[in-house]
């Protein structure tokens, strides 16, 4: 018998699932905004695979806290900013000066769309601190930004000795900045601070106002009693 045969041709198509990249995302920072350079210091939560611990840092080995990522930008040469994704950082927060610091971000892709990738700061300073300060600015005199978060206020439960003031709670606390400080993206919501110690003594009142004049006196009547008892 005789057969006939027929070439098939298929076409291949090979889907390239990395996500895009901009060259530059301090020109463009976009949602498809993908952070990948030496210039950042990236911080995620540890079930996003966050770790603070020797060579974290680096987009796909992230440092677990904010202040470790900063410190580590403080002093690690050519590192200008702190990249965090989003979840919740029960800590407390002090930038430095050059540095800056940006939520907002993927914890997987490392994309920047900080209406989805919501990144908090939840106050949590030491007990021994009077006034609870979440994010705390101070000095900044190099180009800094500070974006892309929602802050908490850290509730102040201090109990004053009697006498003694009681105990503020700052959100944001800023101090001695110029206009190199930029704030901007941010949602801040205050916590409450403590009791304040018990109040003195008030002062002697004042002397009482002159008595009326009495009502004229009435009798009573008179009884005569007699025999002994």
């Amino acid at each position: 018998g005789s057969g006939n045969t027929s070439d098939c041709t298929f076409d291949v198509m090979v889907l390239d699932t990395t996500p895009p990249v901009i060259a530059s995302c301090a020109v463009d920072p976009g949602p498809l905004c993908l952070e990948q350079d030496g210039a950042a210091v990236y911080v995620s939560t540890p079930s996003n695979g966050g770790q603070d611990a020797v060579g974290c840092g680096v987009w796909d080995r992230p440092c677990a806290t904010i202040q470790y990522g900063i410190d580590l930008a403080g002093v690690a040469a050519g590192k200008t900013r702190v990249l965090v994704s989003e979840g919740i950082y029960p800590e407390s927060v002090r930038l430095r000066s050059g540095i800056s610091l940006k939520g907002g971000y993927n914890g997987a892709t490392w994309q920047y769309d900080p209406d989805t990738n919501v990144t908090v700061i939840q106050g949590s300073s030491p007990i021994v601190d009077s006034h609870k300060r979440t994010v705390i600015i101070d000095g900044v005199r190099a180009p800094t930004e500070f974006s892309g978060f929602t802050i908490y206020g850290e509730n102040n439960h201090l109990t004053p000795a009697p006498g003694a003031p009681g105990g503020n709670s700052y959100a944001l606390w800023v101090r001695d900045c110029d206009a190199n400080l930029v704030i901007s993206g941010n949602l801040v919501y205050a916590g409450r601070g403590s009791t304040g110690a018990p109040g003195g003594n008030g002062g002697a009142g004042s002397n009482g106002g002159a008595g009326g004049t009495g009502q004229a006196a009435s009798s009573l009547g008179t009884a005569t009693c007699s025999g002994s008892r």
